[in-house]
């Protein structure tokens, strides 16, 4: 190689997410979540070469889970109205003659917010410049270091405080941010 490549900091997997059950049930009645976008198998470090089998297993455990509690559930029809309606004002976002923000405009936005502060090693200081996203918050609110969350500002691990997970839930309309040991019952 004779020429100069681009080198630059990439998120390729996310530790966190929607917190889980053993099968792979939310605390939100009827929401699986697996892979990925799920919080829970392997806590604070995400175990490298094991998502193939995670998906695979908890996409089984979610598949059984949630065919077993739709059979034994009454569900209401679709109304077909309100999803049209729905589906109308989801892809207003993406109409070139809106108003303010684009998804991708957010995005991008995101993820310069998060490499500027909240990447690999962080700090009191950049979590308090990107609190207003998620994630920095939960960051922020744990202080010690654990798994892939490292900060230099609390470079120890500190069980007695924080040996469980930090969620996250939208209650009246702002963010809350709770310590939890176990997932409540879904």
């Amino acid at each position: 190689m004779t020429q100069p490549i681009e080198v630059g900091v990439a998120a390729h997997y996310f530790c966190g997410g929607v917190k889980i059950g053993a099968h792979a049930q939310s605390t939100l009645p009827g929401l699986y979540a697996v892979g990925e976008c799920s919080g829970g198998p392997h806590g604070a470090a995400r175990v490298g070469g094991n998502s193939l089998t995670e998906v695979l297993v908890f996409g089984k455990r979610a598949g059984h889970h949630a065919a077993g509690t739709a059979a034994g559930s009454d569900f209401a029809a679709a109304d077909d109205n309100q999803i049209d309606a729905e589906c109308e004002r989801l892809l207003g976002f993406f109409d070139p003659s809106r108003d303010g923000d684009r998804p991708a405009d957010l995005i991008q936005r995101l993820k310069k917010t998060m490499g500027d502060h909240v990447g690999v090693v962080r700090n009191d200081g950049g979590l308090r410049r990107a609190l207003a996203e998620i994630v920095a918050r939960a960051c922020l609110e744990r202080t010690e270091s654990r798994g892939s969350h490292y900060r230099d500002d609390f470079t120890g691990t500190n069980d007695a405080d924080w040996r469980q997970d930090i969620v996250i839930r939208r209650r009246g309309g702002a963010l809350s941010i709770d310590a939890a040991l176990e997932l409540e019952k879904a």
